[in-house]
């Protein structure tokens, strides 16, 4: 399998706007702390030998701009995950879609095309 690799991302860190006794279901709504490639995540329990593949989702990965929240969740910057699961084990990689409006802001950079084709920074 090959991993593709994140871009570099630059995104002010958010207010933290839930408490430790917040309950579970707002981390749902938290910023996504970082883009990232595929990296090992934790697995609580056993996943069943044959339960492979790979689970993409998209929906909102930022809730606001300089500290500021969104007033509505629904207003989410967009976001796309993977979870690939093989062997018991379970991979995941994130990434903020790279909109024009999030580049206008100075939040995302996009890579520049080069004459060959590939991308560059």
């Amino acid at each position: 399998m090959t991993t593709a690799q994140a871009l570099p991302v630059s995104l002010p860190e958010s207010p933290s706007v839930f408490s430790s006794r917040s309950p579970a279901w707002l981390g749902g709504l938290q910023d996504l702390a970082r883009d990232h490639a595929f990296e090992p995540l934790r697995v609580e329990g056993k996943l069943p030998a044959g339960l492979a593949g790979t689970l993409y989702r998209n929906g909102p990965g930022r809730f606001g701009i300089g500290g500021e929240r969104y007033p509505h969740w629904f207003d989410g910057d967009g976001a796309v995950s993977a979870v690939h699961l093989e062997g018991g084990r379970a991979i995941g990689a994130a990434r903020l879609v790279r909109t024009a409006g999030l580049e206008r802001a100075g939040l995302v950079k996009t890579p520049r095309a080069r004459a060959s084709g590939i991308s560059a920074m």
